[in-house]
């Protein structure tokens, strides 16, 4: 069994600068020009959730819910590679991820451009496919 130490994956600062800007990029682009949902930063999808729950706002809700459940999917994808290396006596290596998430940005881009995607204030279903590639 791995311990939760065996999941510190290393890397350079510099890469974690760029990944820090690229999800700071995503999350404030999907939020301003698609829908208003967060796709890189769950907690603010947990504050708008609560928000949603207590006014019984339904669309809000299932935006909340969506975003929350595409991270949650990334980050099982994330830890079962790692566990898959760790398990196979292998170092994680990262490289294989960022591929993953380069694919995906590159397909929400395309998918804003090729489905027509417009800002709408609350998630239509032309929103949806976006939102889950973004957040995984």
């Amino acid at each position: 069994m791995t311990s939760e130490s065996d999941h510190q994956i290393s890397g350079s600062l510099g890469l974690a600068v760029v990944l820090a800007a690229t999800a700071g990029f995503v999350d404030a682009f999907i939020y301003r020009r698609v829908t208003p949902v967060f796709v890189a930063n769950m907690s603010g999808n947990l504050i708008r959730l609560g928000m949603a729950g207590g006014q019984l706002e339904g669309s809000a809700i299932a935006a909340a819910l969506v975003a929350l459940t595409g991270f949650l999917a990334g980050a099982m994808i994330a830890t079962t590679s790692a566990d898959v290396d760790l398990r196979a006596g292998r170092q994680p290596h990262p490289a294989a991820l960022l591929y993953l998430e380069t694919t995906l940005l590159l397909a929400v881009a395309f998918s804003i451009v090729g489905l027509g995607v417009h800002y709408s204030p609350s998630m239509e279903a032309i929103d949806y496919p976006v939102v889950i590639l973004a957040t995984v």
